[in-house]
């Protein structure tokens, strides 16, 4: 029963049955590093719910995170770079310890995060100490007044709190660790966005036939693997987004499914 519960979040929500459910995977995450992978995860709250994408989201980086920690194993000169993009962080970084280390931990192992939040009241005050403390870089567009003033006494006087608040759109500040050492603060104008690719589609497409399996195929595999008994047509029923009994709930007609949809 505790480990059900642990697991339960996922077991109800489809979507994440079909990624973490797999018995064998054809995608494994260290695959990112020893492959050079490029992996994209797209976590729209809008499109999987606010509590599903904050649970794969954390799931993903934790797992992304051990991958970083075997690499303590992977002589230096073999390490190659891999960075991790984040957006929205306060919904996901979720590492073990203390997040000041866990970051000069990981730029020890070759692996650099590039973390993209709205404002500094989003974060814990242990994670806006530590961001504050122990990013090397930092980009920031127009900011609050109290932000503004937070940041600015971090550039030693080269930046006042009206210079942040000041900024047009596509305008920024930008302080960067260069060969080792912190640059002066300098503004930068963005590029503008590109063309979405016409192509993504067929991309994705592709990614599903290389790496994806049946849904009803892994749920089969899943509810034989914790032990839930497989009638006629329960794998079938399982595939269906409005009905989870095997897992343990039944909707009922207008609940609201934690992922944030109706049934």
């Amino acid at each position: 029963a505790p480990l059900m519960n642990k697991l339960r979040p996922v077991l109800l929500r489809p979507g994440l049955r079909a990624i973490f459910g797999q018995s064998q995977p054809r995608f494994d995450i260290s695959d990112v590093f020893t492959k050079q992978r490029i992996l994209l995860v797209n976590l729209a709250k809008g499109s999987i719910g606010p509590e599903a994408s904050r649970l794969l989201g954390s799931l993903i980086v934790a797992l992304f995170w051990q991958a970083t920690l075997r690499r303590i194993s992977t002589p230096q000169e073999h390490r190659r770079p891999v960075f991790a993009y984040i957006d929205e962080m306060q919904d996901y970084l979720a590492l073990p310890g203390d997040l000041a280390d866990a970051l000069a931990q990981a730029r020890g192992l070759g692996v650099g995060f590039t973390l993209a939040h709205q404002y500094l009241g989003q974060l814990p005050r242990s994670v806006r100490e530590a961001v504050l403390a122990n990013v090397r870089s930092r980009v920031a567009f127009q900011l609050s007044d109290r932000d503004a003033r937070d940041l600015a006494a971090q550039t030693g006087g080269q930046l006042e709190s009206a210079d942040f608040t000041s900024l047009p759109a596509f305008q920024a500040y930008a302080g960067l660790l260069i060969d080792g050492s912190l640059a002066p603060w300098v503004s930068l104008t963005t590029q503008p966005l590109p063309s979405p690719h016409t192509e993504a589609a067929l991309l994705v497409q592709a990614s599903r036939a290389r790496y994806g399996q049946p849904r009803r195929q892994v749920d089969t595999e899943l509810l034989t693997a914790v032990g839930l008994d497989i009638g006629p047509g329960t794998a079938a029923a399982t595939t269906d987004e409005s009905s989870d009994t095997a897992w343990g709930r039944s909707r009922q007609p207008g609940r609201r499914d934690p992922s944030g949809g109706r049934s």
